[in-house]
């Protein structure tokens, strides 16, 4: 049957002229056959493997891309998460410095009292005081403090940048999530303290602006003109530091501007004659209407008359400027001091007079001496106060402010 299918063959040859015969037998030709077959079957075999594992590159090669894009992006949600979380911290940070400043800027007895209700809270919540006191180790707890800024820092340094690759096993992803929903639950605790510390400091300051705004209430002052007067300002100075209270609510940037404010009155009440200018004494006479010690008539007495021993010390009730100092009519030995913010003092019968006119002097300082000289019946000083040139009861601003400004 192959002899029928591959008969012998001749081919013929011509070179330079001469014709020669070459005869392919039918063996040869069989072998030829299966030999380009067996070609033929190699080469696409070959071709489809190729085309075969050409495919499966291409779709490895996909799954590679698409494997990194993922993983991309969840670097990038990584980072931005990294980068919420340490704006948060830094913000934490940044209000724990602006309470530190608050607190300090109060005078000590805001600040014990602040801390004295701090201390109130916690014991009236035994989870957040076993939470402090695991915390400090033992360690007292106090309101405002370095603490806040070094727990800062550790979460900052506790925040993994990047995520673990895949080939380290689920665990690793569980252990990066844990890792990140306690310094979120650190955050919200440190921040919720901080809020909690921010409203008991609010509290206080209103307290305190509240006894001092009923003081002057009770001492018929008017508290606008106290609020709303500026220090001295011809003594003051240093570098300007802004504060920045982005990171506050609302609620506790008004806290900043009552501070300024309570500091601003409680700098102007310290300035205010609110003690009696005289250590051994008793009142002879009241502020208001009276039967005069000479005409026996009805009179108004603007001042309060304070008996004491012949010669006793007189001191100023606050800093002030002489303005007068001299005989003057029914006063005798009189002297008169302007004080800051509208108030002024006056001082007569007195035996000696130590001071002059134009003479700036201290609280406390010697003034003069307790007399009997101009209208009076025995030794004792006559004390006045007017205010924005109103009198007021002397001892009734003494009182009013007997408990308030210690």
């Amino acid at each position: 049957m192959l002899k029928a299918l591959f008969p012998d063959k001749q081919l013929l040859i011509r070179q330079n002229g001469d014709v020669k015969y070459l005869t392919l037998p039918s063996w040869l030709q069989v072998t030829l056959f299966f030999v380009g077959l067996a070609v033929c079957i190699i080469a696409g075999a070959g071709s489809y493997q190729y085309v075969e594992l050409n495919g499966v590159i291409t779709e490895q090669q996909q799954v590679i891309e698409q494997k990194q894009s993922e993983l991309d992006a969840l670097h990038l949600s990584y980072r931005e998460k990294h980068s919420e979380l340490s704006s948060r911290i830094s913000q934490i940070d940044e209000k724990s410095q602006l309470m530190t400043n608050m607190l300090e800027s109060l005078p000590e007895a805001q600040q014990e009292e602040f801390q004295a209700q701090q201390d109130a809270t916690q014991k009236e919540s035994p989870t957040v005081q076993t939470e402090q006191q695991a915390k400090t180790s033992g360690t007292e707890t106090k309101p405002v403090d370095a603490g806040a800024t070094k727990k800062a820092q550790d979460k900052k340094q506790d925040i993994k940048p990047e995520p673990k690759a895949e080939s380290e096993g689920e665990s690793d992803t569980q252990d990066d999530s844990t890792s990140e929903e306690t310094i979120e639950s650190d955050i919200a605790r440190e921040n919720q303290l901080l809020d909690t510390q921010f409203t008991t400091l609010s509290q206080v300051v209103d307290g305190r602006t509240e006894s001092l705004l009923k003081a002057l209430e009770k001492a018929g002052v008017d508290h606008t003109t106290l609020i709303n007067k500026e220090l001295d300002e011809t003594a003051q100075g240093g570098p300007f530091n802004a504060v920045d209270a982005s990171v506050l609510s609302k609620e506790q940037q008004a806290l900043l501007d009552k501070i300024v404010v309570l500091n601003q009155l409680s700098g102007n009440l310290e300035l205010l004659p609110t003690s009696l200018p005289a250590k051994a004494f008793y009142v002879s006479s009241s502020y208001g209407l009276r039967t005069d010690p000479v005409t026996k008539r009805r009179a108004m007495h603007r001042g309060v008359d304070l008996a004491g021993w012949h010669k006793t010390e007189i001191f100023a009730p606050a800093h002030g400027t002489v303005k007068r100092a001299g005989r003057n009519g029914g006063y005798g030995k009189f002297i008169e001091i302007e004080h800051k913010n509208g108030f002024v003092t006056r001082y007569g019968h007195l035996a000696k007079i130590n001071v002059k006119r134009g003479q700036e002097v201290q609280k406390d300082q010697v003034i003069g001496l307790m007399g009997n000289s101009g209208r009076s019946t025995g030794t004792h000083l006559h004390y006045e106060i007017l205010h924005n040139e109103k009198h007021i009861n002397p001892l009734k601003l003494t009182k009013a402010f007997e408990n308030v400004l210690q």
